[in-house]
């Protein structure tokens, strides 16, 4: 198995954004296979079950990752903050009812 460091990974960000830039042959292989624009920049394979997709920046656009969502069952690091300690919040605009209950 192919392991990477930290340093190598953003090493490698760096160098693609670097070709794509000047190379639109490479840019091209970046969009349509990126597991090989990355071989091509570093020398060697990315690790199985890595998938890599790069995107073209297309003005004000923005692509935001989202965190992976737990796995079934499991509470979220919120929930499980709220319910350590057996402390409770109320959501904004809560009002005790008035019926004492």
């Amino acid at each position: 198995m192919v392991e990477w460091t930290q340093e190598e990974i953003e090493q490698v960000i760096e160098k693609v954004k670097e070709l794509s830039v000047k190379d639109s042959a490479f840019r091209k292989l970046c969009l349509e296979n990126p597991n090989e624009a990355i071989k091509k920049a570093a020398g060697k394979e990315i690790p199985a079950g890595i998938v890599i997709k790069f995107i073209e920046n297309v003005g004000a656009h923005m692509t935001i990752v989202l965190p992976d969502a737990p796995a079934s069952g499991e509470l979220s690091d919120n929930d499980l903050e709220s319910v350590a300690g057996g402390a409770t919040t109320n959501p904004p605009g809560y009002r005790p009812s008035s019926f004492g209950y």
